[in-house]
């Protein structure tokens, strides 16, 4: 067995012979161990994003409640703010994240905050505020616009 790379292209004359094969193997498993890290952080970055988008379907339907009402829905979790704004601003409410940890809302009616306590499940003791690269950290959304969200979105 033989490899040779020219020009970004990758030969390989195996010949069907024992040593071609195992070769042609390890290749491939070389190539799947390094794929791997890389659709790992994909993943976690697809739920990043999938919860940003809930959080904003959120936030929108507090937005519009707060037109209507001139304050925001006082409530200290997303079960009692249902009651406030389903059906009218929001068909169906998301109340897990990606990570399947419960939405954290809170309001005092002047202002609103709408969290995701990320891959973690934790509440982090000290916020993070701006872009954040650690997907355990909390995504965090307060009075229109996210305080704590993913470096890259």
């Amino acid at each position: 067995m033989f490899v040779f790379i020219s020009k970004g292209a990758i030969v390989i004359d195996v010949h069907s012979t024992k040593t071609g094969l195992i070769g042609l193997g390890l290749l491939l498993l070389l190539t799947l161990v390094l794929s791997i890290p890389n659709f790992v952080r994909g993943v976690r970055r697809g739920h990043q994003w999938q919860t940003m988008a809930d959080v904003r379907a959120i936030a929108t339907a507090v937005e519009a409640y707060a037109v209507d009402h001139k304050n925001y829905p006082r409530a200290s979790s997303t079960v009692s703010l249902r009651k406030y704004i389903v059906p009218k601003y929001i068909r169906v409410l998301p109340t897990m994240d990606r990570w399947e940890n419960e939405y954290r809302y809170r309001s005092n009616g002047e202002s609103y905050t709408i969290m995701s306590v990320g891959r973690d499940h934790v509440e982090d003791a000290v916020p993070n505020v701006g872009p954040m690269t650690s997907f355990n950290q909390d995504i965090i959304f307060s009075d229109g616009t996210f305080t704590s969200f993913p470096e890259g979105s």
